[in-house]
């Protein structure tokens, strides 16, 4: 997220039709490595059993975040000019995200790996089971 507030920032506040060509594709690139690496974190951190009821909620933000986002910014372009907007709402995402990284310390170590353990497994069990398996839960 921080790649493309900045990204964002940058295209606000530049005049350059090159310049802001490649910072939308930056913006674009961090945009995509952040959601992947969010919906990575989110199923590998949720049990099988939650994984349908988090994974829609996670869907619900998804969709009605961006839309009141827009909402927000096209009235502030409104009150006081376009560039302003995009650029305030690029600061306000790097503001967010270093606030995040503070106050999650967890959130900045997390890695993706070796799935915790399933609920009722064995520390010594693999993580993998078989659909017959999973049909009881």
């Amino acid at each position: 997220m921080l790649v493309w507030g900045l990204s964002l920032v940058g295209f606000g506040l530049t005049s350059l039709l090159p310049l802001a060509l490649v910072l939308l594709a930056l913006a674009g690139f961090g945009d995509l490595i952040s959601e992947t690496l969010r919906s990575a974190l989110l199923q590998h951190g949720t049990p099988d059993a939650l994984r349908g009821r988090v994974s829609s909620l996670w869907m619900v933000q998804a969709t009605v975040s961006p839309a009141l986002g827009n909402a927000a910014v096209g009235f502030l372009a409104e009150l006081n000019g376009a560039r302003f907007a995009v650029v305030t709402g690029g600061l306000v995402c790097v503001v967010a995200t270093l606030g995040v990284a503070a106050g999650f310390p967890a959130l900045r170590a997390a890695r993706l790996g070796v799935a915790p353990p399933s609920e009722g497994a064995a520390p010594s069990e693999g993580v993998e089971s078989s659909p017959a398996e999973g049909a009881g839960r």
